[in-house]
């Protein structure tokens, strides 16, 4: 019995749930910016 590995593979789920993470981590980065912004020109 033979076992080949392909370390190349991705798993579609795993890699839309990658997706999904980052898209979470960059919409809390812009929320976060946006709020920083308007603490500045509301702070003027």
């Amino acid at each position: 019995m033979k076992i080949e590995v392909y370390s190349d593979y991705v798993c579609p789920f795993c890699y839309m749930g990658k997706v999904v993470l980052d898209a979470v981590y960059y919409i809390q980065a812009i929320s976060i910016i946006k709020i920083f912004l308007y603490s500045l020109l509301t702070y003027v």
